[in-house]
């Protein structure tokens, strides 16, 4: 049905079947590209994710994550946000989670490349035939994108709640994670039962569920210049953007990363007047042994 992806998941099964990826219960894992018994089974087809799709997904990221980490309706601004860009990896993983026709956020899309903390967003939308697959997944973008009653449910940009409370504003959350700067996404439809139902699902290579603490909050703030500290500077297009090879820290560590340029301590005075210590004096000899 899908020769590409069965091609996939044919040669890459023994890597997604590794104990290290959701132990051993990767979705990747033994999917050989077909839907799953959740869908209906005589109404489902994938959407092919065509360029334009991607263009949609990456731009309208990269536009309002610009937006706000410029300080959009008075928010903080952002310090160090990166620019994003498309995975196809990750929209592999995405392309066999929709294929359930499930609209929910699944809990292990992680890969062994890098993704060691993927998390998931999902979106449904539900429309009659003459709605177009292209202004549909644009509605479902804008239902990420929409701050309102939103940031109050996180003042110091990290949760002080569990995340299943937060509903649907966690994806909010998840377009500015300042430790994502990759995305992969996929489509599917199917009717259920008399309206065409298009789910979305992406999968970003951070999530926020590590941000619980105050060293790994949402995205780090500035009072300053939007990209003041980033490495690489900031992009040609979305200036308030670190450039695309902008380095990320890691997902899930809430500590201050470690310099790279470790100083040796300075000499003080009292270095110039230190001298050896006395040298002891030898032991005796042993009588006899003098000879």
């Amino acid at each position: 049905m899908l020769p590409t992806i069965a091609l996939w998941h044919a040669t890459d099964a023994n890597k997604w079947c590794s104990k290290r990826l959701c132990n051993g219960k990767h979705t990747l894992c033994r999917d050989h590209g077909r839907y799953y018994p959740t869908c209906p089974s005589h109404a489902t087809s994938r959407i092919r994710m065509q360029q334009d799709f991607k263009d949609m997904i990456v731009n309208k990221h990269n536009d309002y994550r610009n937006k706000f980490a410029g300080g959009l309706a008075n928010n903080t601004k952002a310090a160090r946000m990166p620019f994003i860009k498309w995975d196809d990896e990750l929209a592999a993983i995405a392309d066999s989670l929709v294929r359930r026709c499930q609209p929910s956020r699944d809990k292990c899309a992680v890969s062994e490349k890098m993704y060691h903390s993927a998390e998931v967003s999902f979106a449904l939308e539900k429309y009659y035939c003459m709605t177009t697959k292209k202004a549909a997944l644009k509605k479902q973008l804008n239902t990420w994108f929409d701050p309102l009653n939103h940031l109050d449910k996180a003042p110091n940009l990290y949760f002080t709640t569990n995340a299943k409370n937060l509903g649907h504003s966690i994806y909010y959350y998840q377009v500015l994670r300042d430790r994502a700067n990759r995305v992969g996404c996929a489509l599917v439809e199917y009717i259920r039962p008399a309206l065409v139902h298009q789910l979305l699902k992406c999968v970003y290579n951070c999530g926020v569920t590590p941000c619980y603490e105050e060293l790994n909050p949402v995205y780090e703030h500035t009072n300053n210049k939007a990209g003041e500290a980033c490495e690489t500077g900031t992009h040609d297009v979305y200036t308030n953007l670190c450039s695309a090879r902008e380095p990320m820290k890691l997902c899930g560590d809430s500590s201050e990363l470690p310099s790279t340029n470790p100083t040796i301590p300075p000499y003080g005075n009292d270095f110039l007047d230190w001298t050896l210590p006395p040298i002891p004096a030898n032991p005796p000899i042993p009588p006899g042994d003098d000879k």
